[in-house]
């Protein structure tokens, strides 16, 4: 029995393959091709998706929302140009502990940003006793001078 390649029981599907080849993949299949069959089946699901998904309509009302706020996101966005690049500068936790660091692990997570012209210190500490966590920073303006 021949192993046929994906490609041809998606051409299989939709019968973009020559007579002969459509032939012999509908032998396979009638010889107890089970493999095949399952492969055909899926293929003959994602055909119809495809057709169905091509023919839907979103509903008016979620059309007219979903640009709401899309117009709502770019406004927001032309006002702050400034505020979009914000660059991690250091994150404690992306750096490696040695060995012996590990073992006593403090729970405090240190985190420097720079966003054009301020670099802001974040400490996120999660507090053992209580289901609390604290954070602490400080943002410092590097355009101006002390």
């Amino acid at each position: 029995m021949k192993n046929f390649k994906a490609e041809e029981w998606v051409d299989f599907v939709n019968r973009a393959i020559p007579p002969e080849q459509i032939e012999a993949i509908q032998k396979h299949l009638v010889s107890g091709g089970k493999e095949g069959a399952k492969l055909v089946a899926l293929w003959r699901k994602v055909r119809n998706q495809r057709t169905e998904e091509a023919t839907y309509q979103p509903p008016e009302q979620a059309v007219h929302e979903g640009a709401a706020m899309l117009g709502t996101a770019r406004r927001a966005g032309r006002r702050n140009e400034k505020s979009r690049v914000i660059e991690l500068l250091f994150d404690s936790f992306l750096q490696p502990v040695f060995s012996g660091v590990r073992a006593s692990y403090t729970g405090i997570r240190h985190m420097l940003y720079h966003a054009d012209p301020f670099q802001i210190d974040l400490q996120i500490e999660k507090k053992l006793d209580r289901d609390r966590t604290v954070v602490t920073g400080q943002v410092l303006d590097v355009g101006r001078a002390l």
